[in-house]
């Protein structure tokens, strides 16, 4: 089951569901999770509902974790379904 030997359509729909993983990944942790960390340096932007972004912060590092974690739920989803079809 190595998705490198799979069909190209297969291929490219696990590609698309890593990638809506990782946006809505994204997207659930900018709703979910505070956009500050233990530490602050280097301010970029602030809005009125004192919601800032750092630049050398953890808050980055969340990013890419809820990101990883989103691509990785719907990478599983479609190769599951590929497991099933097999």
């Amino acid at each position: 089951m190595n998705p490198l030997n799979w069909k190209p359509e297969h291929q490219i729909a696990f590609a698309v569901a890593l990638g809506l993983g990782a946006l809505v990944g994204c997207i659930f942790r900018s709703m979910v999770t505070p956009s500050y960390v233990s530490f602050r340096w280097g301010q970029l932007w602030c809005d009125y509902g004192y919601r800032c972004i750092y630049l050398l912060q953890g808050y980055w590092l969340l990013i890419l974790f809820w990101m990883a974690i989103g691509g990785a739920i719907g990478g599983g989803i479609v190769y599951v379904r590929q497991l099933l079809l097999a």
